[in-house]
């Protein structure tokens, strides 16, 4: 079973974007609201706070450059920093690092990132020593 990760923006007024509204509509028909968490990646030394990797880079956001989450080759080349909010639509996007993100998550160089399910995005592991 594939967990689920997303994460809510908020604007300066304190309210959803509709932006989110929607993607949330359409995750909510998908999949069951019970596997609906944080933007965490669970993986086997842990999980990979994606989001928390591209704040310590300065990039507030984290979106997908394929501009879907699940659909061929997903979990490759997908996942970006950003300075947009717009998740499936990143602007300024910086290419993350996975193997990069595990060794930051963990404080442990030669951590290595591997997903279980080459077309999903939220399917990535760290493995290390």
């Amino acid at each position: 079973m594939t967990t689920l990760f997303f994460f809510a923006g908020c604007g300066a007024s304190g309210e959803r974007d509709p932006a989110v509204e929607v993607i949330l509509t359409a995750l909510e028909a998908e999949y069951p609201l019970e596997q609906l968490s944080d933007p965490l990646i669970k993986g086997a030394k842990g999980g990979l706070n994606v989001w928390a990797y591209c704040l310590a880079l300065g990039y507030p956001a984290v979106g997908y450059q394929k501009g879907y989450i699940e659909g061929p080759g997903a979990a490759r080349d997908n996942w970006v920093c950003q300075r947009g909010t717009a998740q499936l639509a990143p602007q300024a996007a910086r290419p993350i690092d996975m193997d990069a993100a595990c060794a930051w998550q963990f404080g442990r160089p030669g951590m290595v990132a591997r997903p279980s399910e080459e077309d999903h995005a939220w399917s990535w592991d760290c493995y290390g020593a």
